[in-house]
């Protein structure tokens, strides 16, 4: 299917101090974005489990050329799959 951009952020909000994170992939082929549900719970919602869903989200979209800037995903990938 092409390149696509997983991404995933995580945000505070400053009035009660509640976080969210959601993830994606963005497809240039087709220059759609897919919103991909990260879950998680108050204590697991961080960058790195919303990036790697977007990773994830990458592949089943059947993606060929990944890009992200999450380091960590990456190294958390590569350890896993050697």
């Amino acid at each position: 299917m092409g390149m696509g951009v997983g991404y995933g952020s995580c945000i505070t909000n400053k009035e009660n101090g509640s976080q969210s994170i959601g993830a994606g992939v963005f497809h240039f082929q087709s220059n759609k974005f897919t919103i991909a549900n990260p879950g998680g719970t108050v204590i697991n919602k961080t960058i790195n489990r919303a990036g790697l869903k977007g990773i994830v989200a990458a592949l089943i979209n059947e993606h060929t050329h990944i890009a992200t800037d999450i380091a960590g995903a990456l190294w958390q990938i590569k350890n896993s799959i050697l």
